[in-house]
């Protein structure tokens, strides 16, 4: 009886352990199947944050190059040649001619290209002498300009858009209507500028009431045009005479202008 006991006894040991090695050997695929599921899990997310990262950095090189292209063409004036070359084709300039244009051209971009490194003026005294350096370029080209060359570069007054009209328009409009001599166009530039500097001035200063307003504007106006016909001769003040009692003129073109 011990016997078999004891025989009993190790049948029943064997077979624990036996049970216990096939656990232990099926353990460790296991844990190695886990640990690799747990390292896949772990470097899922850093991968993908990384091709984010890739991306956003892309979108921003992207975005500067788009910026720096659409900067450019702003920072660079017109090339004086090139000018020249299309004011002969609209004027048929002579030879000549454009050998005296093309300097005047490129004395006025480069005095524009100061004035706009200038970031300490106020955006008001810049564009006023941005103004007077065009207006002062004009002149100098319309002296050098035929009389039938004038008619081609006039700029009609239904194509001016701004509220204030641009001085150097404005002059070449005049100088062509009334055949302003160089010294009269010299004489009336100064005018033109001043009365747009006080325009300006006066639109800036919100505390006007708008009748207070329009009547200072109004004042201005004709102060300007008062200093410009003292300037002009008997046959061009006819002249301005007669463009005034043409058919057709609206006075109330006149009244949007105030």
């Amino acid at each position: 009886m011990k016997s078999r006991t004891a025989y009993a006894l190790i049948a029943a040991l064997l077979s624990s352990a036996v049970v216990m090695a096939q656990q232990t050997a099926a353990t460790p695929p296991q844990q190695q199947t886990g640990a690799a599921a747990s390292t896949s899990t772990a470097t899922t997310p850093s991968a993908t944050t990384s091709r984010h990262a890739n991306r956003r950095a892309e979108n921003q090189r992207a975005s500067k190059q788009r910026n720096s292209r659409q900067r450019t063409p702003k920072q660079n004036t017109a090339d004086p040649n090139k000018q020249t070359e299309n004011l002969s084709k609209k004027l048929d300039l002579s030879a000549d001619q454009q050998k005296q244009i093309e300097p005047i051209l490129a004395e006025r971009d480069k005095k524009i290209a100061d004035v706009r490194a200038n970031t300490a003026l106020a955006s008001s005294d810049r564009n006023l002498q941005l103004r007077a350096i065009r207006l002062d370029a004009q002149i100098k080209i319309n002296a050098l300009l035929t009389d039938a060359q004038k008619q081609k570069s006039t700029i009609p007054a239904s194509e001016t858009k701004t509220r204030t009209p641009d001085p150097a328009k404005q002059l070449q409009d005049i100088a062509n209507k009334y055949a302003l001599s160089a010294d009269q166009q010299k004489q009336i530039e100064p005018i033109l500028v001043e009365r747009d500097k006080k325009i300006a001035d006066l639109r800036a200063n919100t505390s006007l009431a708008k009748s207070d307003r329009n009547q200072q504007l109004r004042t201005i106006r004709q102060d300007a045009k008062t200093r410009i016909n003292a300037l002009l001769t008997d046959d061009q003040k006819q002249k301005q005479k007669d463009s005034k009692t043409r058919p057709g003129k609206s006075r109330k073109h006149h009244a949007r202008r105030t």
